[in-house]
């Protein structure tokens, strides 16, 4: 039997995974950093920025530009531009995203894990009329470290009061497999144009989109 016939559970990140929102982070990054005379390049970003908390990129830009900065004056602005973007709209969804969750919901306990601070998860779930299909949602204001240290799956585990092994996790970057494999959490891997060159050898698969993770779960449930 399939150890995905125990999976009561799924964990999913919010940027890149739930939303396309990282093409926006990577614009906002930039208006932050403009008054400093630095941008990150497309190949920058995805390499170095994308899954990762804002406070880890401000202290990333400072010692990339030399920047007369903090890290924490950095996060803090990026904080609010993406406040400031979201105050009338909502990232848009993955493409699948929707369609997934129909077919989820009922069968599985949803939760959202993430690095994002809470208010850009809580928008997506409220605008996109998500918010009664998830009991829980960790986000990098309920760890000290987020991805990818483990610390957010292990709480995400409690709040739901699930073993590791009843949990998987999805996600679109190597910080994030690492976070739900470091937790004891299998993983689904859904690369997206920026993680493509991840290293994703921990995932217990690589898949192309969410349409593809919605029938091997169902593939594994069944064998």
């Amino acid at each position: 039997m399939s150890a995905a016939s125990g999976l009561v559970a799924l964990l999913l990140d919010h940027d890149g995974t739930l939303v396309d929102s990282e093409s926006a982070h990577h614009l906002l990054w930039n208006a932050v950093l403009l008054p400093y005379g630095a941008a990150l390049t497309a190949h920058e970003y995805e390499r170095d920025y994308a899954g990762l908390p804002a406070l880890d990129n401000g202290a990333q830009s400072v010692a990339r530009f030399g920047l007369n900065t903090t890290a924490e004056n950095l996060a803090q602005a990026k904080f609010a531009a993406t406040r400031a973007y979201l105050r009338d709209r909502a990232f848009p969804l993955m493409p699948g995203v929707a369609d997934a969750l129909a077919a989820w919901r009922g069968r599985f306990r949803l939760g959202v894990v993430t690095g994002a601070r809470s208010f850009a998860v809580h928008n997506t779930l409220q605008r996109h009329g998500l918010a009664q299909g998830f009991e829980c949602v960790v986000s990098a204001d309920d760890v000290a470290q987020t991805k990818p240290d483990p610390s957010c799956y292990r709480l995400a585990l409690q709040r739901l009061g699930v073993a590791p092994w009843q949990a998987m996790a999805i996600e679109d970057t190597a910080h994030g497999v690492h976070a739900a494999v470091g937790a004891g959490v299998r993983c689904i891997a859904i690369p997206t144009a920026l993680s493509g060159g991840h290293d994703f050898s921990k995932a217990c698969a690589v898949l192309p989109d969410m349409a593809a993770a919605v029938a091997w779960i169902d593939r594994e449930m069944s064998s």
